[in-house]
């Protein structure tokens, strides 16, 4: 019994702050934060090269060769991470949000 609440509560929470927050825009207030945003996603770009390494050298060593394209979806998505690090708005081109070229 304990866990069927919890379930609902866990379906039913999020859905019921994204009701409140709808209903006033006044508190759904965007939060920009583009320094903090190039940090974590450049921090999880690294894990992942780091992590397409491990498997790589493990499947290597088992001689596990079909195993290389998890490998190869790490640095695929280690790739794609960068570039989305990258082109956070203010890190490379310009002043970021609020700013005008005027």
């Amino acid at each position: 019994m304990v866990g069927l609440i919890g379930g609902g509560l866990a379906v039913l929470a999020p859905i019921a702050l994204a009701v409140w927050l709808t209903a006033d825009p006044a508190r759904n207030r965007a939060i920009v934060v583009p320094n903090e945003h190039f940090y974590i996603v450049t921090l999880v770009s690294v894990l992942e090269a780091v992590v397409a390494l491990f498997v790589a050298r493990a499947t290597l060593h088992l001689q596990q060769y079909r195993v290389l394209l998890v490998a190869l979806g790490f640095m695929t998505m280690a790739g794609f991470f960068s570039v989305h690090a990258i082109h956070t708005p203010g890190v490379m081109f310009g002043h970021g949000y609020g700013s005008s070229n005027g």
